[in-house]
């Protein structure tokens, strides 16, 4: 994954990102405090009908840690997870925006543009459906 690709809403995207981005410049602020260089971030998507899955995954590199956790059910997570302190940044994926649309569009069918997104986003705005049902419905 890489956040070209990640489809969420635009604003999201670049919160998450300008926090990661002080998180690998704090090294010396993290060295300073004692504190361990990583990060934890909650992503919990809003998919109905689905069981928990959880999948993490792990970056390693010149020691810090950047740690991902997914889940589509937050509350069947072990309580200790959600404890202030264990997660740095909670981001929840419930709805599909224009912008999360417009990368999917371009991740699956090569288009950045086109004529009828000015309706799309019309329609998404009134429907606030959610990610994986949206794209489900587009096959």
């Amino acid at each position: 994954m890489n956040f070209t690709t990640l489809a969420m809403d635009s604003e999201l995207k670049v919160e998450l990102m300008n926090d990661l981005d002080r998180f690998v410049n704090g090294k010396e602020l993290y060295r300073r405090t004692g504190k361990a260089w990583k990060r934890g971030i909650l992503i919990a998507l809003k998919l109905p009908n689905r069981g928990s899955e959880n999948k993490s995954g792990n970056n390693h590199r010149n020691k810090e840690q950047i740690i991902v956790f997914t889940t589509n059910d937050k509350h069947s997570l072990e309580p200790a997870l959600l404890r202030p302190g264990r997660m740095d940044m909670h981001v929840h994926m419930a709805y599909c925006t224009i912008s999360a649309f417009k990368q999917l569009a371009i991740n699956y069918h090569g288009i950045s543009y086109h004529h009828l997104y000015g309706e799309i986003e019309g329609l998404i705005t009134e429907v606030k459906g959610d990610p994986l049902k949206k794209l489900q419905e587009t096959y």
